[in-house]
């Protein structure tokens, strides 16, 4: 699989101008010292600071950030996810719940959708994936710890019924990876999905919780994704965003229905 991401230092310095611009264009404010504020200014240096290789990951995470919102630029429904953005911690090494951390991940897993050709767009709860059956509701959460898994699922589970059937997205990157992890060295993109696939089954298959909001619906399965900053020698970039994702939709606790709309939407993100 190839790395979603290749980019420049030179475009990340681009990129702080267009995420400026687009921020104005939705009347969103980006304050002094967040996250976000401190990300455009990191990007904004870019080329300059790429000299000092202590620099590289945080530019790989500017690059990332600054990435997500660019391809989401078009979209009507980018306000919200945008605000909560600009004004909640992003930081890598920030561990608690973060509502700015749920949106990056919606503007990510939106990006991932929309690559493999799928008709998505930005709303509650916060993706809304068009299938040959209908619409198909995607709530989005950022998870740390196994603590917070069953917090988060709650909430999905409840976004998801207010509004039809779908299914709840975790990103599980701060939990399975530590800063010392990344950058990822790897042959090929493969070598890194072996890698990470182990211990992200082993995160949630021991999860009995999980089971039980499947058998009431209307969730029809989880989808669980790792994303990491990574060294791919194939690529021929240092400056790759690799993402892996594994699906859970147990079949003896799921109706019928459930499975083959989760299936459906599994094979198309193939």
């Amino acid at each position: 699989m190839p790395p979603e991401l290749l980019t420049s230092y030179e475009e990340i310095a681009r990129r702080s101008d267009s995420v400026r611009a687009i921020c104005a264009r939705f009347e969103v404010r980006v304050k002094k010292n967040t996250d976000l504020e401190k990300i455009l200014q990191l990007a904004s240096n870019a080329p300059l600071l790429a000299e000092d290789p202590l620099n590289h990951l945080e530019l790989c995470h500017a690059h990332r950030v600054l990435g997500a919102i660019l391809a989401c630029e078009n979209e009507p429904e980018l306000t919200e996810p945008l605000r909560r953005i600009a004004t909640k911690p992003l930081a890598r090494t920030w561990l608690e719940q973060s509502a700015g951390k749920d949106a990056l991940f919606e503007l990510e897993l939106f990006q991932h959708i929309r690559q493999r050709g799928l008709n998505a767009r930005l709303g509650e709860p916060d993706i809304i994936v068009s299938l040959p059956f209908g619409e198909y509701f995607v709530a989005c959460k950022t998870i740390n710890s196994h603590r917070a898994l069953e917090g988060q699922l709650r909430k999905g589970y409840h976004q998801v019924r207010a509004r039809g059937y779908g299914c709840v997205a975790f990103n599980v990157g701060l939990h399975i990876l530590t800063e010392r992890d990344e950058p990822v060295p790897a042959q090929s993109g493969a070598e890194l999905a072996n890698w990470i696939e182990p211990p992200l089954r082993d995160f949630y298959l021991g999860e009995h919780s999980l089971n039980k909001r499947l058998i009431k619906g209307p969730l029809d399965g989880l989808l669980f994704q790792v994303s990491c900053l990574a060294q791919v020698a194939e690529s021929g970039s240092d400056m790759n965003i690799f993402t892996h994702t594994s699906y859970h939709a147990p079949s003896r606790v799921q109706q019928l229905e459930a499975q083959e709309r989760f299936e459906s939407f599994r094979l198309s993100m193939e």
